[in-house]
C-alpha cells in the first residue's frame, strides 16, 4: 500500500475544475444507478471555524466564535437514501442563501433527472430569489 505522501502528491495534480468534473461524473453515475425516485432533498448550511490560513477563509457571522475566520458550507442530502447529493465549501463571509439557486441547479443536475418530491429548507434560505 502506498504511503500518505504518495496519495497527497497524486491528488495535488487535480485543480478545482478537475475535481468538479470528477465529482459530477460520480454523482451522476451513482444517482443514475439507484432505482429509487421521488426523493426528499434536505438542504442545510453550517459554520466551520478555522484556525490557520486555509484557502477561502473569511471573517463573517459566527455566533460561537465571533471575529474568527471560518467557512460557510452548504450541503444537500437525499434523506430517503442517507446520501450526500451535493456540497459546496464557501467562504466565511457568505450567508445561507448566497448563490443558493446555482447550488440547487447543480444539485438537480447531479441527481440525474430523478424526481424531487419534497424539498426541505430552513429559514436561512428564505429570499425573494428562492421563494415560490
Amino acid at each position: 500500500m502506498s504511503g500518505n505522501d504518495a496519495f497527497k502528491r497524486f491528488f495535488r495534480k487535480f485543480g478545482q475544475a478537475d475535481s468538479q468534473q470528477m465529482s459530477d461524473y460520480f454523482h451522476k453515475w451513482m444517482f443514475g444507478n439507484v432505482r429509487f425516485d421521488n426523493y426528499t432533498l434536505d438542504c442545510d448550511s453550517t459554520i466551520i471555524t478555522r484556525y490557520g490560513e486555509q484557502e477561502g477563509v473569511r471573517k463573517g457571522y459566527n455566533p460561537r466564535k465571533p471575529d474568527r475566520l471560518s467557512h460557510y458550507p452548504v450541503m444537500a442530502f437525499v434523506a430517503d437514501l442517507k446520501l450526500v447529493a451535493n456540497f459546496w465549501l464557501r467562504s466565511g463571509n457568505s450567508s445561507a442563501s448566497d448563490n443558493f439557486v446555482s447550488f440547487l441547479a447543480d444539485t438537480f443536475d447531479k441527481l440525474h433527472g430523478n424526481t424531487i418530491s419534497l424539498l426541505r429548507l430552513d429559514s436561512g434560505f428564505h429570499t425573494v430569489d428562492i421563494s415560490v
